[in-house]
């Protein structure tokens, strides 16, 4: 859930902590509005995306997010997230210049400071963190909306057209392990097809980002299939290991176009 600045110590930025403040409040009402205060959060770095979910699975809300910074109790230093080497790249903010990678000697006053500062430079909607006894994350949070059920679905529409396609390659790779060169062909073909008609999917008021994404991650899966190993020798029938790896991969896809 959302959670109150503590600014007791803070002289300065006056504006910047009523600003935040402010948002921090909003997202408290969101998140209630959505069904979503009382929910854990789950966090899909690789995605770059947040969820609240009830303990039975049921998704309440999610929201795009880039990590900020974080603030280590331990030492007191705050890492800038660009910095972080343990993160997915793509679910950081990029950079801002002139400011370092660590503050050392960082009071928690003054993380919260400097991640509100980031969030501003990021033009983040709200600013969130993540609390653990050793550290806190603070995370960018952008487009915080209620999932949407597969029951609320409309059928022939682009989500639906979407979600065919997913499960029925999830079914591919099951079915068809023992041909990796078909499973490749299969895939390319169907994220370049997808890739095609982004444009009209993108005018029947499809996400042109989630099309993309999804095109580009089937071609991904399918050019990793079916290479010939050692020559002439066939490829090697997938291993259930990379069966369950590709069929996650279509998985958090298909998640996505349901939240």
């Amino acid at each position: 859930m959302a959670v109150e600045l503590t600014t007791d110590e803070v002289t300065e930025d006056n504006w910047l902590v009523e600003r935040w403040q402010a948002r921090q409040r909003q997202l408290a009402d969101l998140l209630e509005g959505h069904g979503a205060a009382d929910s854990e959060r789950r966090v899909d770095w690789e995605a770059g995306r947040i969820e609240w979910v009830e303990p039975g699975g049921l998704v309440r809300a999610t929201a795009e997010m880039k990590a900020l910074c974080s603030y280590s109790f331990d030492d007191e230093s705050l890492m800038m997230a660009w910095a972080n080497e343990g993160l997915e790249q793509n679910a950081v903010i990029e950079s801002v210049p002139d400011v370092p990678d660590m503050i050392e000697d960082c009071s928690e006053t003054d993380a919260w400071m400097w991640a509100m500062r980031l969030a501003e430079e990021a033009q983040a909607d709200f600013l969130y963190r993540i609390a653990s006894p050793s550290y806190l994350v603070f995370l960018g949070l952008w487009q915080v909306v209620p999932a949407i059920t597969e029951e609320e679905i409309e059928e022939g529409s682009p989500q639906s057209f979407v979600l065919e396609l997913l499960d029925s390659l999830r079914t591919a790779v099951k079915e068809q392990a023992s041909n990796p060169t078909s499973l490749r062909r299969l895939f390319i073909n169907q994220g370049e097809s997808l890739n095609h008609s982004a444009q009209y999917l993108y005018s029947d008021r499809s996400d042109a980002g989630l099309l993309r994404r999804t095109g580009d991650t089937l071609i991904e899966i399918g050019r990793s299939l079916g290479q010939r190993r050692y020559g002439l020798l066939p490829p090697a029938h997938l291993t259930e290991e990379e069966v369950g790896e590709i069929t996650r991969k279509v998985s958090r896809l298909r998640a996505a176009w349901i939240r």
